[in-house]
Parts: structure tokens; C-alpha cells; sequence
């Protein structure tokens, strides 16, 4: 695991990383359960 929590991200990479973030859960993490498990953090 990376350690992302310790980043020091200026507002525009906080921004990029917020949609990235509500992108995957929106869209990716569902789909990753169809092969096996996800772990849920």
C-alpha cells in the first residue's frame, strides 16, 4: 500500500485527486469485485 495520507498536495492536486477518488468509487470498485475480493478501506 502506498501511503497517500502523508502527501503534501498543493489545492489543485488535492482537487484531480478528489475526482479521481469519487471516479473509482463511482465507477471502478464495484467492478473489481467481480474478480474476487475488494478490501474496503
Amino acid at each position: 500500500m502506498i501511503e497517500l495520507g502523508s502527501l503534501k498536495l498543493n489545492n489543485q492536486e488535492r482537487t484531480a485527486w478528489r475526482n479521481y477518488d469519487k471516479f473509482h468509487y463511482e465507477h471502478v470498485k464495484h467492478v473489481l469485485s467481480l474478480y474476487g475480493p475488494v478490501f474496503g478501506f
